[in-house]
């Protein structure tokens, strides 16, 4: 009589399995932004290349900063991608966060690092897989990751994507509505940015450094997107 019963049991629990439906943001991919639309996002990804994310007034953002070019997204989907070049897909969620510091040490065997932060003080990061990059003390940071942080101590974090080292520092000669110049002549960098990566009021003179991926295009001047923009007091 037991076994009949769990038999049973059994079968009742297959059948709701079956036809249980696939919850929304249960699909997920992850990449770096290669350019930002209104309702619309470009995202290079190892496993399907690149995919248009279109975002709607029902998608949920989990983003601490200004979402631009260069950086890593995370995104739950409801498991629908078109067959189109490139392929779509509906953002239930689009999450990034991002820790910005300086490297502290560098654990090449455990493929971690330690980094000093303003916001969280020390935190160990958790490298990605393949992470190719050189890092040592001292050197600024950035670390993008899906904003789940152990409360150990100290704090840790696996990152999606690392930005080392890669600066550009000078002074303010032209100013756009989008992009500055930074230095005069053979020296001059065109530093392209999002709305929010620069302070307010920058004006020419100022003396700012720019983080970058450290992609430059070769034009005249060369040319890299900045992820910030600072002012420095010289």
């Amino acid at each position: 009589m037991k076994k009949l019963a769990l038999l049973i049991a059994f079968l009742l629990l297959a059948a709701v399995a079956s036809h249980a439906e696939v919850a929304p943001g249960s699909f997920s991919l992850e990449g770096v932004v290669a350019n930002v639309e209104e309702g619309r996002l470009l995202v290079e990804t190892a496993e399907f290349g690149d995919v248009a994310v279109l975002t709607d007034e029902n998608t949920v953002w989990d983003v601490d900063f200004e979402l631009h070019p260069g950086a890593y997204v995370y995104i739950d989907y409801d498991g629908q991608m078109t067959r189109s070049m490139p392929p779509q897909v509906m953002a239930v969620t689009v999450r990034s966060h991002l820790l910005a510091g300086a490297v502290a040490e560098v654990y090449a065997r455990d493929n971690a690092l330690l980094i000093d932060t303003k916001e969280h003080g020390q935190v160990y990061v958790r490298l990605p897989e393949n992470w190719d990059g050189g890092a040592e003390p001292g050197q600024d940071i950035r670390v993008y990751f899906n904003g789940i942080m152990a409360l150990s101590l100290p704090p840790q974090v696996g990152a999606g994507l690392v930005v080392v080292g890669y600066t550009v520092e000078g002074e303010v000669a032209g100013i756009g509505s989008d992009f500055l110049i930074v230095g005069e002549g053979e020296k001059a960098i065109r530093v392209n940015f999002a709305p929010g990566a620069a302070p307010e009021g920058l004006a020419v003179g100022d003396f700012v450094r720019a983080f970058h991926d450290g992609r430059m295009a070769y034009s005249m001047p060369p040319q890299v997107t900045a992820s910030e923009i600072v002012r420095l007091n010289r």
